[in-house]
């Protein structure tokens, strides 16, 4: 059998502020997603690649390295804070000699204004028809609204779009993308009777390949900011390196047919997991709230979770009580920190939850 080969994706919502004013004075804005996909060939190979240049990027500035997998936010959050500068275009530079390829999707959905009274004002977003199989629910949306709909799943949406091109997903090729929510539509459909795709909640911060895919998608959302340019296919010019080894496709209105939700509520992703799940059980008698996440997130044992899913491509959660217990299997560990927390999860699996209790202690030994 060949070689396994890994395509990592992540995405987000770009803004940018026009030169021009709504009827109300008020400043407008283009918006769009942008989604990137990078292709890892020799797995082993990247991840000795990326642990050297992290380590050489965290020492050429004098700061310590606390973790093996960053994301762009945590990198710009450490650097910037301390040093006063991005780091993300230097992984990108970094990075780049060891992705094989690099795919680049962007969204947006505009009329093309070609009447005397548009005549070189900027085109204004199309109307969509959303919810179109959901009685009661359909409704009308302009292409701004429907970038809401498509945001956090547009990692999953540019996968999609990547095997719609590729025509057949060859059997080596494993396709990971950051953690998403879907509504009902076509392109989720494909993506569950795809055998080779995975969803990996917190990727960026537990897979070498999404973390790659999501500093990338950060560095090209900033070199096009600094160049001041257009969001399209001439981007590639703008990475002469990459002159090979790029491609970039728009995903408008002729792409709509699969990512226009069909109904207005939440699909069950859990099949597509990437497992072993390690959730973390929280010690409070209420759920996790924003303040707790918080502090668990600078937890060492947090990193510890996130290393041992990047060793078992595995993905990490927090706690969900009415989600949870309906998709947790015997692959899953319940990591408990506390003696509540482990109260917890012993009453967990006295409800017959098929997972396995880990001390975050022996988070190091999975």
């Amino acid at each position: 059998m060949d070689k396994i080969s890994y395509m990592g994706f992540d995405s987000k919502r770009i803004q940018r502020k026009l030169h021009t004013t709504s009827v109300t004075g008020e400043p407008e804005f283009f918006q769009a997603c942008l989604g990137v996909g990078v292709r890892i060939d020799n797995l082993d190979t990247f991840i000795r690649q990326y642990e050297l240049k992290m380590d050489q990027i965290f020492s050429e500035v004098g700061l310590r390295r606390t973790k093996k997998i960053y994301n762009s936010y945590d990198l710009k959050q450490i650097f910037i804070s301390r040093r006063g500068v991005s780091p993300i275009q230097d992984v990108f530079e970094a990075l780049i000699p060891e992705v094989e390829f690099i795919e680049v999707f962007y969204a947006y959905f505009l009329n093309v204004e070609k009447d005397e009274e548009h005549r070189g004002k900027p085109p204004q977003p199309m109307e969509i028809d959303i919810f179109t199989n959901h009685a009661n629910r359909k409704k009308t949306v302009s292409g701004i609204q429907f970038l809401d709909e498509i945001a956090h799943p547009f990692a999953a949406i540019s996968a999609w779009a990547y095997i719609k091109k590729l025509g057949q997903l060859p059997d080596n090729l494993r396709i990971v993308c950051d953690d998403v929510s879907f509504k009902p539509c076509h392109a989720w459909n494909e993506l569950c009777k795809t055998p080779n795709f995975q969803i990996v909640p917190r990727g960026d911060q537990c897979n070498y390949v999404i973390s790659c895919a999501d500093i990338f998608t950060s560095a090209i959302d900033e070199i096009l900011l600094e160049k001041n340019a257009k969001l399209n296919k001439d981007l590639v010019h703008l990475f002469p390196k990459l002159s090979k080894k790029i491609d970039t496709t728009m995903i408008g209105s002729k792409w709509l047919w699969g990512i226009k939700p069909t109904h207005d509520c939440p699909v069950d992703v859990s099949e597509k997991l990437a497992r072993p799940l390690f959730i973390i059980v929280p010690s409070s008698k209420e759920l996790f709230n924003t303040a707790q996440k918080k502090l668990l997130e600078t937890a060492p044992f947090l990193t510890d979770a996130y290393h041992a899913a990047a060793r078992n491509m595995g993905s990490v959660k927090f706690f969900d009580p009415i989600k949870d217990p309906l998709i947790l299997t015997d692959m899953d560990y319940l990591v408990y920190y506390d003696d509540t927390s482990k109260e917890k999860v012993e009453y967990l699996l006295n409800l017959g939850i098929p997972s396995k209790p880990l001390n975050s202690k022996q988070l190091n030994e999975i």
